[in-house]
């Protein structure tokens, strides 16, 4: 898997707006009580960036993913420095710039995904876990079994405990014949 990061490359959503800053999600009907159903959409993206893809299942630390720069992007890594004597950078910064003229690269830095840590514990690794403390109809729990992570959903409703279980009871006999 190939990742571009750069301030340039930030892909903007429909709004023309960086999605980190806003999101544009409406609530779906739902033929149940609940009154405010959130779209699957809106967990997605946090649950993706906030819980932990493996975890160990002895020691429970997650397991990061490791990227390397590609080749070409390290050779320009290299290459950065060159050319710079201490005057030449006295001067550029005497006269108020950080790079001389000419000089300047538009990098977009490329990594590449090279595989995870490893805990040592050799017992194997299982999705992370995610906590919803408003449960109300499980969209957070269905979004999570999608992404083969486990939930934790806490609600006060007995009402909302019933829908949620009627809308989980097929995510969850589709993850017990895998």
């Amino acid at each position: 898997m190939t990742g571009k990061y750069s301030i340039s490359s930030v892909k903007y959503g429909k709004q023309g707006r960086n999605k980190r800053t806003v999101w544009a999600i409406n609530p779906k009907p739902f033929k149940e009580a609940h009154f405010a159903v959130y779209p699957e959409e809106l967990c997605e993206t946090p649950i993706k960036a906030g819980c932990p893809e493996f975890v160990c299942v002895e020691c429970k630390k997650p397991r990061e993913v490791i990227f390397e720069p590609s080749e070409e992007y390290k050779k320009l890594l290299r290459n950065q420095g060159k050319g710079w004597s201490s005057e030449r950078r006295k001067e550029a910064i005497k006269i108020g710039n950080a790079l001389a003229e000419g000089t300047r690269h538009d990098i977009t830095a490329d990594y590449r995904r090279a595989g995870y840590t490893d805990c040592g514990c050799n017992v194997g690794f299982t999705g992370g876990s995610v906590l919803d403390m408003f449960f109300g109809s499980g969209t957070t729990g269905i979004v999570a079994l999608k992404q083969n992570k486990k939930f934790i959903g806490i609600e006060l409703s007995q009402e909302y405990i019933e829908i949620a279980k009627k809308r989980l009871k097929p995510f969850l006999e589709q993850t017990k014949l895998k």
